[in-house]
């Protein structure tokens, strides 16, 4: 996911702005995360602004445990449900999609961008297909 503007005016915004991402497969869900930018957060991790995703549970044969998961991969292999970053410049997010094996249902990803400014142009980007989506546009992505 990519955020940029046009007008470098960015201290116009005190507190910064957040988008909620969510990835639905089915009856199963991930509300939980989001990426945004904050006068208080910098690129790299910060234990102020960001949120360490929660993992997830290891299933059994006896008790399979499905699941969708949905997770900001900044630096490495550390996956986050909150990435929040500096004010300065062109912001991508890295993020990716996981579900059990057995979830065969198509993966929707959708959001919320109520609070970002008009002035930022929004992308997501499949890097599989190579498909590029306007979030200003549509507000679902299905793979």
């Amino acid at each position: 996911m990519e955020s940029s503007s046009e007008d470098e005016g960015l201290e116009e915004i005190k507190g910064g702005f957040s988008i909620q991402l969510m990835a639905k497969a089915g009856s199963l869900t991930d509300e939980y995360n989001f990426a945004g930018v904050s006068e208080w957060a910098t690129e790299q991790y910060d234990d102020e602004a960001d949120l360490t995703e929660i993992p997830v549970l290891t299933d059994t044969e006896e008790f399979p445990f499905y699941y969708v998961e949905l997770s900001f991969t900044s630096d490495g292999d550390d996956k986050y449900a909150g990435d929040y970053r500096g004010k300065e410049g062109k912001k991508i997010w890295e993020c990716v999609v996981e579900t059990k094996d057995e979830v065969t249902e198509v993966v929707e990803i959708s959001w919320d961008i109520s609070e970002v400014p008009g002035e930022y142009y929004l992308y997501l980007k499949d890097r599989v297909t190579d498909r590029t989506t306007d979030m200003r546009k549509t507000s679902v992505y299905r793979y």
